[in-house]
């Protein structure tokens, strides 16, 4: 079976949609006997692991606990060695921890899931997932802007084939970068098992502990950075009538990423009002049930190379109000209700309409968005990408 080097510093916790993507990936390649050298920016590690008797052992899943603790702790030394160093040096420096354990580890083949390779002498494969800083680039820190614009050209140019996350993806880079049209492979995500509609008596053990009930919070999901356009979320719930505000108020779920300052004021502002509530980081374990427990997912972003929370409150029987951008609508199609990404109103009529309309109102839309939910299958994209791997080794 093949030997796979793969970038993992994607799967340092919390997992954000790289994360996940690579966690199943990683999953699904080392369930059927590929052995996974993950590159973790300052050390490697392998999965599965190898026990004293050379027999396949399972390794600590990525994204689980004790994963999470040996990268944290890789990147924490990581960060220690490279703060009085240039963002150039640091990735010079990781070239060559990179170029060390494929010495030592010898694999046939390179992935990197997160978009800039390191240099590698065999077949390579990236995956991109979208071109959001060359879109949108005032979304995004000048630093991160410049560290894309230097390597990811180079990088899709030495990759021996390029997946894509969507349709869109695709288009985006034949638009900007037509001479890779080639190589690209489009492998859709897919939607964990886990995402599944729930009633109440089971979301309650989780629910209870965030101060949340079950069927009346409606529920953002992101990255707390521009992109995400969670701002448009607060704006829009505030147009509500005051009663259905403090009946179904907004909660919000993500890390804080980048250039969140003005998002943090009206986050702050709309607390305080008693209309809102930011759970920050919610754990793997506990999504599917605060997913489930929803009246609807909002999803008010203005550029998606794919969109995993629509597709999951998909699957969960949760509708969707979602925005028109990028390839979110190639993922929700028309399950849901979208609206532009800054038509403030058009998002509070949605809401409005999911609220006062019941599970009965939106029970079709329900059942077609589960239904196109499960054509979105996570071991369809595994299957997919070892085919990639074939065609090139």
């Amino acid at each position: 079976m093949l030997k796979i080097a793969m970038g993992g510093t994607s799967l340092a916790s919390p997992l954000t949609g790289i994360g996940h993507y690579t966690n199943q990936l990683v999953r699904g390649l080392g369930q059927e006997g590929y052995q996974l050298g993950l590159f973790m920016g300052a050390h490697w590690t392998y999965y599965p692991s190898a026990d004293a008797g050379g027999r396949a052992g399972a390794a600590a899943q990525p994204g689980s606990g004790a994963a999470g603790a040996w990268l944290y702790t890789g990147l924490k030394r990581l960060v220690r060695r490279m703060l009085p160093h240039s963002r150039e040096h640091v990735r010079r420096l990781q070239q060559r921890a990179f170029t060390r354990g494929v010495e030592k580890f010898k694999p046939d083949l390179y992935h990197e899931p997160n978009f800039l390779t390191w240099r590698f002498d065999g077949p390579t494969v990236t995956t991109v997932h979208d071109l959001a800083w060359i879109r949108h680039p005032e979304t995004h820190p000048q630093e991160r802007v410049a560290l894309m614009e230097r390597h990811f050209e180079p990088a899709i140019s030495h990759a021996n084939a390029i997946i894509v996350v969507s349709e869109f993806v695709r288009q985006e880079l034949l638009d900007v970068f037509p001479s890779v049209g080639q190589k690209i492979h489009v492998i859709r995500n897919g939607v964990d098992g886990s995402f599944h509609p729930m009633q109440a008596a089971q979301t309650q053990p989780v629910l209870s502990r965030y101060r949340l009930q079950h069927g009346r919070y409606l529920l953002a999901l992101g990255t707390l950075e521009p992109r995400k356009n969670l701002i448009a979320a607060i704006n829009a719930h505030g147009r509500l009538p005051q009663a259905l505000r403090q009946a179904y108020p907004l909660c919000l779920v993500g890390t804080k990423g980048w250039l969140h300052q003005d998002l943090d004021r009206q986050v702050s502002a709309a607390e305080s009002a008693g209309c809102l509530r930011w759970l920050g980081y919610v754990p793997q374990q506990d999504l599917p049930a605060v997913v489930a427990g929803a009246t609807a997912m909002l999803y008010p972003s203005i550029y998606e190379g794919f969109g995993l929370p629509p597709l999951e409150a998909m699957a969960s029987g949760v509708p969707v109000i979602a925005s028109t951008a990028g390839a979110v609508v190639e993922v929700v199609g028309d399950t849901g209700w979208l609206c532009p990404a800054h038509d403030h109103d058009a998002f509070a009529q949605a809401m409005r309409e999911v609220i006062e309309g019941g599970a009965a109102g939106c029970q079709a839309k329900v059942a077609q968005a589960r239904q196109r939910a499960a054509g979105f299958r996570w071991d369809d994209a595994v299957r997919a990408t070892r085919r990639v791997y074939a065609s090139l080794v």
